[in-house]
């Protein structure tokens, strides 16, 4: 043979091993491109002891904020039958009426037919003496209740006191309760700041958990005041349930919610109403203490004062609480208050959209003497009232 066929022998057997060796290489890129396509997506790679990859499912995140503070709370959020024994002895789940609720400003609780039961929500707020806070429009006119824990044990509840200023109420089981919330800081709340609502939607949904933020402070809606807003969803059944931070502290007891505007009509998404933290306890602890809320009396009707109403009003001032009317004999009337004063400070705790003049007399008792800043035709004046008891409640 010669040179020029040995080379030629040579330069065959060199293609036939490149094409070989080029043909594992690729079958082992197209068996891990194959793998990598048809893995799960949720799927995590490890490595065992031989050294093999092993395909397992990924561990569900249960480290957010918000599923921790579910965690914490739910077990404390009851829903509340106002029937008692009569609703105890029915084993099945209370619900409300399949029916399209009325498109009101301020939403009460629905009843069912024959007007025997309402369903709201509660939390818990002391283990050890079962305290219960929820709103007084569901436990109005009654004394006895049925509580239903997150596991769907029951248990009877009796009325400690309600505040229908407020519309906060306390009721009070016996025995074992499974756990209990406590009360965070409302005046540190923020807008945008990020919010959790727990409570028994449309009655038949217990312990439904909805997110937001808060929307606003310092709100009126029909005669309550003072109060938080949120974009959280509240439905019927809600009323009464916690609004908390992301610590799983209670911020707020939800109250309310608009669906129709009183001037345009327009139906409204994302209204929901809570009152503050610090006033559901202020009243809680009275109410427990007392059986009824000491409220301080003042005697006046206000409208809270906002640079747009300043503007059209031509006030010096931009921030306080302007007086619409005295009533006659009022703590107020003898003090020398008149219409159109405004109110900016009460024992120089000054009034704006986070402090309302209601929010820091509640702070004062009947009997108390406090000195409000008052600017009147443009002149600032210090005028000190004797505040009574309001009987009115």
């Amino acid at each position: 043979m010669n040179w020029s066929s040995r080379r030629t022998l040579v330069i065959l057997a060199m293609i036939v091993v490149f094409s070989l060796f080029i043909g594992g290489m690729g079958g082992a890129l197209g068996g891990r491109l194959i793998d990598a396509a048809t893995r799960p997506a949720n799927a995590a790679q490890t490595q065992d002891t031989q050294g093999a990859s092993a395909v397992v499912p990924a561990a569900a995140d249960d480290s957010s904020a918000v599923v921790q503070a579910v965690k914490k709370v739910g077990p404390a959020v009851v829903t509340i039958v106002n029937g008692g024994a009569t609703a105890a002895s029915d084993s099945s789940t209370p619900s409300v009426p399949n029916r399209r609720f009325p498109l009101n400003p301020l939403l009460p609780l629905p009843l069912n037919p024959d007007n025997q039961t309402s369903v709201g929500s509660g939390v818990v707020i002391d283990r050890q003496q079962g305290y219960i806070v929820t709103n007084n429009h569901v436990v109005d006119g009654r004394k006895e209740f049925t509580v239903i824990f997150y596991d769907g044990t029951r248990a009877q509840a009796k009325l400690v006191g309600g505040d229908s200023v407020a519309d906060i109420a306390v009721i009070k089981v016996d025995g074992n309760v499974p756990a209990a919330a406590s009360f965070g800081d409302s005046s540190k709340l923020e807008l945008g700041q990020e919010v959790i609502a727990i409570g028994s939607a449309l009655g038949d949904f217990r312990n439904t958990v909805t997110t937001g933020v808060i929307s606003g402070q310092n709100r009126r809606v029909d005669k309550l005041d003072g109060l938080l807003q949120t974009d959280a969803a509240i439905n019927h059944g809600n009323s009464g349930g916690p609004l908390l931070n992301l610590a799983g502290e209670i911020i707020g007891i939800n109250t309310a919610v608009v669906r129709q505007g009183d001037l345009t009509g327009d139906v409204a998404e994302g209204l929901g109403f809570a009152v503050p933290s610090n006033t559901a306890k202020t009243v809680a602890d009275q109410l427990i203490k007392n059986g009824k809320v000491s409220r301080p009396y003042l005697g006046v009707s206000y409208q809270l004062l906002t640079p747009e109403l300043a503007a059209v009003q031509n006030l010096s001032v931009k921030n306080g609480a302007l007086i619409l009317s005295v009533v006659a004999g009022s703590p107020a009337d003898t003090a020398k208050l008149a219409k159109n004063d405004v109110v900016t400070a009460v024992d120089g705790q000054v009034i704006n959209e986070d402090n309302s003049l209601a929010q820091l007399l509640m702070s004062h008792k009947a009997g108390d003497k406090v000195t409000l800043t008052v600017v009147r035709d443009k002149q600032e004046l210090k005028i000190e009232v004797t505040l009574a008891e309001r009987t009115d409640q």
